[in-house]
């Protein structure tokens, strides 16, 4: 899910004919180097397209050579660079529920309409982009919009608002059948030792 988003917001840089900056965000900085950063470096490389863009590693911004379009990085613990942005068109927040140092992290509803209200330039059409792993049912986003069972009083936006695509290791075609099927015997095990079916 994630090398596929980086590959589509670099190709949509490569567009010409529309206005694009993108925010891709992290819950902390100092994770955006090795994680989305380096994804976009390597799609890029993948892809053969590298050449066409300006990587800065000091501030893990990059530049596409042939349109100028940009895209910064941010953490949700650097809020100064969160608006120092102007003109944002896209934002990719990679990760919004995360394990870090053995604690779960996650994307509040109000530091998503903060980084939504970073959306209001009138030179192209806004989204922002999300990708997850669905760990926790609390999330903001599963309780308030996804959940099958909502209450109409319990409803935060409206779904229509919302394009979900969801994928599952099926999808990934970097998995090897080992991998798959120690995957598969590790949930087992976890749910059975849990008490799950």
């Amino acid at each position: 899910k994630s090398t596929n988003k980086a590959k589509q917001l670099l190709y949509k840089a490569l567009d010409p004919d529309i206005f694009f900056r993108l925010l891709f965000v992290r819950h902390n900085r100092s994770d955006i180097k090795k994680s989305v950063y380096q994804m976009f470096k390597d799609v890029a490389t993948t892809e053969g397209i590298y050449g066409l863009f300006r990587f800065f590693d000091s501030t893990f911004d990059i530049q596409c050579t042939v349109t100028g379009h940009w895209m910064f990085s941010a953490g949700l613990d650097n809020t100064g660079k969160l608006s120092g942005v102007n003109d944002i068109t896209d934002i990719w927040f990679e990760e919004p529920i995360t394990i870090d140092d053995r604690r779960l992290v996650m994307l509040t509803k109000e530091q998503f309409d903060n980084l939504n209200t970073r959306l209001r330039t009138p030179k192209a059409p806004h989204k922002i982009h999300l990708t997850l792993n669905p760990i926790n049912k609390g999330f903001f986003l599963y309780a308030g919009v996804i959940n099958p069972e909502i209450r109409p009083e319990d409803v935060l936006y409206n779904i229509e608002d919302f394009n979900i695509c969801n994928s599952n290791y099926k999808d990934n075609p970097f998995l090897t059948p080992e991998y798959v099927e120690n995957v598969i015997v590790t949930f087992k095990g976890a749910r059975a030792a849990y008490g799950r079916d």
